[in-house]
């Protein structure tokens, strides 16, 4: 055990774990809490989600999407027990966190100091992930280890944002590293991965270098399998609901950090969700034939794995800013990949959720930090709303054209994927 990789992962773990308690994204943190006391409970997170989208559908009249727990259901036997532990701790049967899912300044109740506890233990399998991560890549290359442990956006997004996609960077991570040896876990791994949908993409990596080979191919895919029980549980036991979240992911309409999101502020919602599918076929066929192209070229496992990640970074109609996370692991060992990358996403974050929210914990524990929160809030509004908006499309599309560089920069992607890129069958729609 490399020491020097053991003080990097520790520090970076201290820094973490400082400020989790104090930060958060309320509305995320607000659906994996929910999620996850349903699931300890007995009850579908997805029947919830369901319920929620009818009662929008019926407020609204608009097929709105909710905004609600849409993932595959693995994450929640992976925060289960760290939930289960703060309910053990003194108050912790206490809900520390109630409307999150409303308007912060009507409904939200924050139970202090139940609320940091609970901040603490949510957010620790994804800090234990980040740790292990950082002591992984310091026995590859000490540089990427620095990087990935000092990386304020991976940061942000474990311990200031709370979100998991580091936690699915790490078993991408570890898919590719027992690739080689062991084909059933690392099939376990990328099957866990997958527990946001994105990396499905990576299957156009893996699945190649198997084709010939029907034994490693059938490990591989069963160890796919075993990682996605808890997913055949619910849809042998809430299929309706475990399907209306698998067609929620598949078509929601265009947002986040991306060349398309400006179409949103100027198009109706009827013709975003027609752009919205022909975004879809575009990417289809991108990830394709990036696949085709790295299979013909014999590229390096990591490096497809990263270059199909920026695929899916560059043309699908859905980027969250927490999205780079799951690909800055495996990228800081590829040749076409860097981390400069992530100021993009740490911009848009400033313009979009804005840091402030994710403060709230802090400001929201007294009545006078909390009219702080409000007048700095009000003001940021007054001082944004007119150019938020075009900030926010600038830094997409900053992101955007920076994947696709470093995608285009492997020579290995054939010129149909550039022209997709720079000419596509909606322009109409954009005059």
């Amino acid at each position: 055990m490399s020491n020097a990789g053991l003080r990097l992962a520790l520090l970076g773990a201290a820094i973490r774990i400082a400020l989790a308690p104090f930060f958060m994204h309320t509305w995320d943190i607000a659906t994996i809490l929910t999620a996850t006391d349903q699931f300890l409970k007995g009850i579908s997170p997805y029947q919830y989600v369901v319920q929620q989208a009818r009662s929008l559908y019926e407020t609204t009249g608009l097929p709105l999407p909710y905004y609600g727990f849409a993932y595959l259901p693995v994450v929640l036997y992976i925060y289960a027990p760290f939930y289960a532990l703060y309910q053990l701790l003194p108050g912790g049967s206490t809900t520390p966190l109630v409307g999150g899912h409303s308007s912060i300044y009507t409904g939200l109740t924050l139970v202090y100091p139940q609320l940091y506890a609970a901040l603490f233990s949510i957010k620790l399998p994804v800090i234990l992930a980040d740790t292990a991560t950082i002591y992984l890549l310091h026995s590859r290359s000490p540089k990427a280890a620095k990087i990935y442990a000092l990386s304020p956006y991976v940061i942000v997004v474990t311990s200031i944002w709370g979100n998991f996609d580091p936690l699915v960077g790490h078993l991408l991570l570890l898919s590719y590293l027992t690739f080689k040896n062991n084909k059933f876990v690392s099939g376990l791994l990328f099957g866990l991965s997958t527990m946001k949908f994105y990396t499905m993409v990576c299957l156009g990596a893996f699945l190649p270098r198997l084709i010939n080979q029907p034994k490693q191919l059938m490990r591989f895919l069963t160890g796919f399998a075993i990682a996605h029980l808890p997913t055949l549980y619910y849809l042998a036991t809430d299929t309706e609901n475990l399907l209306h979240i698998v067609a929620f992911q598949g078509t929601r309409p265009i947002n986040g950090v991306n060349i398309y999101y400006s179409m949103v502020a100027v198009r109706g919602l009827e013709q975003v969700l027609l752009l919205t599918r022909i975004i879809s076929a575009i990417f289809i066929i991108a990830v394709i034939l990036v696949s085709v192209s790295y299979t013909r070229n014999r590229v390096e496992l990591n490096e497809a794995i990263t270059g199909l990640m920026l695929t899916y970074v560059v043309f699908a109609p859905v980027t969250n800013e927490q999205l780079l996370a799951a690909l800055v692991p495996i990228g800081l060992i590829s040749r076409n990949f860097s981390h400069r990358l992530t100021i993009f996403p740490l911009l848009y974050i400033a313009f979009n959720s804005t840091y402030h929210y994710f403060a709230i914990p802090i400001f929201f524990s007294s009545q006078e930090l909390r009219t702080v929160w409000e007048s700095f809030n009000a003001l940021w509004g007054l001082m944004v709303k007119d150019y938020q908006l075009q900030l926010r499309y600038l830094f997409g599309v900053g992101l955007g054209l920076s994947a696709f560089w470093l995608l285009s920069d492997t020579k290995h992607i054939p010129r149909t994927v550039f022209r997709l890129g720079v000419s596509t069958p909606f322009k109409k729609y954009l005059s």
